[in-house]
């Protein structure tokens, strides 16, 4: 078993103290815990991987304006990971047996000068994570969501570098839905449902697969939970009369939670989880890309 551990500002959502924590920073402070956290980690739990930033544009969303708007700055947010990356080296907590690294989503705005920059910093491996799979046109730009995969994973190798996937999971949404980001309540709210399985299923190989191809250290799926429950769309049906799209994704989310932890105390597993427990099995080597 490997262990990998990312360092990134925590959703406020879930911390309700969080933000009027952050607000009390400077931003020179808030650089300052990140790196002192990231040493911590290293220095105390020793894992194999250890990521200093993962989503650029998540921690811009998640921090108040104070942190957010010098974060917003690739520079400046580039600045703050490569602080971080030489205190570390500094403390004398960089090995072969701790490798370091920093990565950005496939759905980062400025997409191509990030990749550049990440991949020129003194780390050991790119964190790619994966969630849109959307290929769409903007403007004059196309932009094919999961062949980002192979480029991250490209440029990360012709700089040295190693490659892992931190998170992936295929999310449900329309191209017209893809300003909300990844997080947005609602739309994860719709992989609750069992019937999306196939497609979980399918996703899953293909990133399996692509790992084996582009030589991936890691390949980590992200929303685990629906390897142990998934929900029945109709027996839902019931619970979400009357109640906004809001409201019906966290009433999807907490039935979710409860199925899910129920059926890991049971032993449980869904189709998609005995999919994956078979993929990842030593001696199965999936069927190669076309």
């Amino acid at each position: 078993m490997r262990i990998i551990i990312p360092t990134q500002v925590t959703f406020p959502f879930e911390y309700a103290t969080i933000t009027p924590y952050l607000k009390s920073l400077t931003f020179a402070q808030y650089c300052a815990g990140r790196s002192v956290q990231a040493q911590t980690i290293a220095s105390l739990l020793r894992p194999d991987y250890l990521m200093v930033q993962s989503e650029p544009i998540t921690e811009v969303e998640n921090t108040p304006p104070n942190i957010s708007v010098p974060l917003s700055s690739m520079a400046t947010d580039l600045t703050m990971v490569t602080g971080i990356l030489n205190d570390l080296k500094t403390a004398g907590l960089r090995s072969s047996l701790l490798l370091v690294g920093a990565g950005m989503g496939t759905w980062q705005p400025d997409f191509d000068n990030y990749l550049a920059s990440f991949v020129s910093l003194p780390m050991d491996i790119l964190d790619v994570h994966v969630y849109p799979i959307n290929n769409l046109a903007a403007g004059k730009q196309s932009i094919n969501f999961l062949q980002r995969i192979l480029q991250m994973a490209d440029a990360a190798h012709a700089h040295g570098l190693r490659v892992g996937m931190g998170e992936c999971w295929v999310n449900k949404e329309a191209n017209s839905e893809l300003t909300q980001g990844p997080y947005s309540s609602v739309i994860p709210s719709r992989n609750v449902y069992s019937f999306w399985a196939p497609i979980d299923q399918q996703f899953i190989e293909c990133m399996v697969a692509t790992g084996y191809w582009k030589r991936f250290d890691f390949v980590d799926p992200f929303d685990t939970q629906y390897f142990f429950a998934q929900l029945d769309f109709n027996q839902m049906q019931p619970f979400l009369g009357g109640t906004t799209t809001t409201e019906a994704a966290s009433i999807l989310q907490t039935y979710e939670k409860q199925a899910s932890t129920a059926a890991i105390a049971a032993g449980k597993t869904t189709s998609t989880g005995n999919f994956y427990a078979e993929l990842i099995k030593e001696s199965v080597v999936p069927t190669p890309l076309p």
